[in-house]
């Protein structure tokens, strides 16, 4: 299976209007991305981090990435992007 392409990462968090998204890993992980000052992408484009409101945060390889779930601001889904 693919993974999502760094292009789709790189724009999920700039969407306009902002909204949150949720991403899929290869190993079933869903991680939800609130606002987009919360996540980062790595200079290299290897990694993808995820910072949690806690101030906890995971660091994924992009290439297991392989869904973005956007979410409308209200939590509920949106349609997915592959």
């Amino acid at each position: 299976m693919l993974s999502v392409s760094l292009r789709q990462i790189r724009r999920a968090p700039g969407a306009t209007p902002s909204r949150p998204f949720k991403t899929h890993l290869a190993d079933g992980t869903r991680l939800e991305v609130p606002h987009e000052d919360l996540v980062a992408l790595d200079p290299t484009g290897c990694d993808f981090i995820v910072y949690q409101p806690d101030g906890s945060h995971q660091i994924m390889d992009v290439r297991h990435v392989r869904r973005l779930e956007m979410m409308f601001t209200n939590g509920r889904r949106s349609r997915s992007k592959r």
